[in-house]
This record gives C-alpha cells, sequence and structure tokens, in this order.
C-alpha cells in the first residue's frame, strides 16, 4: 500500500512540474509575441504543447502565429486540436474558419461558422466571418443577412461597420463602403476616448 500511495505522490509531482514547464513556455510565447520575435514564441509555444498535450490556450496562441508565419498546414493542425479541447467553445471553430477563407476554402468556413452559432448565436464575430464566407461564395444576399443579425447583436459595433465595409468594397458599392469605413472610424474613436 505505502509502495501505492508513494508512486501515486511520484506521478502527481511529475503532472504538476510538467503543467509548470508549460505554463512558464506559455507565458516566454506570448512575451516574445508580444515582442514580434515570432519563431522564439513559436519555439516556446511548441515546448508547451510537447510538456501538456493538453494545453488548449497554447495550441490556439501556436495557430495564430502560425497563419501569420504562412504556415498554413500547421495552423491548421493547431487549431483543430484546440477544437477537440474544447468543442464548445467558438473560439476554435472561428479562428479556423478564418484560415479557410484566406485559404479559399470558404464552404469549410461555413461549416466551422454555422457549428460556432449553434454553440453562441450572439456572437458577432461569427456572424461577421459568415458574412464574409457567404459573400465569397457568391451568397450575397445571406451575407448582407448576416451582418444585419451581427448589428441586431451588438448594435455601432465597429468590426461589423468594418465587415460590412468590406463587403461593400468587393461589391463595388463605393459610396456605401465609405460611408460605413467613415462610421467605424467614428466608434473606433469614441472607443478610444471613452477608456
Amino acid at each position: 500500500m505505502k509502495k501505492f500511495l508513494l508512486s501515486l505522490l511520484v506521478v502527481g509531482l511529475m503532472a504538476t512540474s510538467a503543467f509548470a514547464s508549460a505554463t512558464s513556455e506559455y507565458q516566454a510565447a506570448k512575451k516574445e509575441a508580444d515582442a514580434k520575435n515570432f519563431q522564439l514564441a513559436l519555439d516556446h509555444y511548441n515546448n508547451a504543447v510537447k510538456q501538456d498535450p493538453n494545453f488548449a490556450d497554447a495550441y490556439i496562441e501556436k495557430a495564430v502565429l502560425e497563419t501569420l508565419m504562412d504556415k498554413k498546414d500547421e495552423a491548421e493542425k493547431s487549431v483543430t486540436k484546440y477544437i477537440q479541447l474544447r468543442p464548445n467553445d467558438t473560439k476554435g471553430y472561428n479562428a479556423r474558419a478564418t484560415l479557410y477563407v484566406f485559404e479559399d476554402r470558404a464552404s469549410e468556413a461555413l461549416t466551422d461558422l454555422n457549428k460556432s452559432l449553434e454553440i453562441d448565436p450572439k456572437n458577432y464575430e461569427t456572424l461577421n466571418g459568415r458574412a464574409i464566407a457567404n459573400f465569397k461564395l457568391k451568397n450575397k444576399k445571406q451575407a448582407y443577412a448576416d451582418i444585419e443579425k451581427s448589428f441586431e447583436v451588438s448594435p455601432n459595433n465597429p468590426a461589423t461597420y468594418r465587415t460590412k465595409a468590406l463587403i461593400e468594397l468587393f461589391d463595388k458599392r463605393f459610396i456605401a463602403w465609405w460611408l460605413d469605413s467613415r462610421t467605424a472610424d467614428r466608434l473606433e474613436k469614441e472607443n478610444v476616448t471613452k477608456k
């Protein structure tokens, strides 16, 4: 019985040590990323997930860096691992959808965004992303409907005005694009002033 309890204690201490080490690597990665030392940051995130393969936050941050560094295959693997670890969190689906949109895989993006909306139907970021994916798939009517839903969820949100302006630009609605861009600028300035 003593050997069993001792082995449990040793396993517990090893797990605690690995978690502390992974957390230390994660914090170092964030510091390097803030300093724009992306490769060093990525190395730290890789160490963090090596030490704790269930460190979901490290996987999502790692995916962002991999995307910025044009390592899209690795980014997709990292964000997919995040989704496996946190299947009820919209962040992973939205991140992978963004990656898919950049890779001209709008249908796959739409699948992830719809899953995200099942989890949180009032997530304006997801609605904005779905608007872009729908526009890329030439579903203009649905794209504009998604923007309107986003405004219902979060009125006067500069991010939604930016998304709408982007769609209007590609839709060659230049006056609407200009007006919505100006509105986004004004709202962003107001938000900065409030802080």
